[in-house]
């Protein structure tokens, strides 16, 4: 059974940029885990960073990030996909 896990975090001002490159690298490094499927690295208004991973079964969690680069601790959860909805 597929699982996603979300990962969120506010960035400290005028840190973005390196929060995005942090994550960037910590999913270079989960290239080789098998479980992974695919992921998704997105910016977000109010300095956030957000990371979707799709796995077979339970993904792994992300690592803290250091926290010079955050404004709060960042925040992990895994959900199942009830449905989808294709729009094209």
């Amino acid at each position: 059974m597929s699982e996603t896990l979300m990962w969120e975090a506010r960035a400290a001002v005028g840190r973005q940029e390196d929060l995005l490159d942090w994550a960037g690298e910590v999913l270079e490094g989960m290239r080789d885990d098998v479980t992974c499927r695919c992921a998704g690295l997105y910016r977000g208004g109010d300095h956030r960073v957000v990371v979707l991973v799709e796995a077979d079964g339970l993904p792994p969690e992300l690592p803290s990030p250091p926290e010079e680069l955050l404004s709060r601790p960042a925040r992990q959860w895994s959900f199942r996909r009830v449905r989808r909805h294709v729009f094209r």
